[in-house]
């Protein structure tokens, strides 16, 4: 569906719809979108990220586990960051 000036105002569900499923059914290959397309796939992005609380609230006692030493290790040096 091309998308024009004119219709470069919020993107309508069906058409935000529409570029999400053409992404996911590319099959690893190369999707051609519009810029206006992708302009305004951004700007509904944003919409959403800017609607979600900025942190997670947690409550202790909080465990960690990771399948790799490393990012176990990563994790603890993080959460020792935070701690301070």
């Amino acid at each position: 569906m091309m998308m024009t000036r004119a219709s470069m105002g919020a993107m309508e569900g069906p058409v935000l719809d529409d570029v999400i499923r053409r992404l996911l059914g590319g099959g690893g290959r190369q999707v051609k979108l519009f810029e206006a397309e992708i302009r305004q796939l951004c700007v509904e992005a944003k919409k959403v990220f800017l609607s979600q609380p900025n942190l997670l609230e947690l409550h202790a006692p909080i465990k960690i586990c990771a399948r790799e030493v490393a990012l176990q290790a990563d994790s603890i040096v993080l959460v020792s960051e935070i701690a301070l």
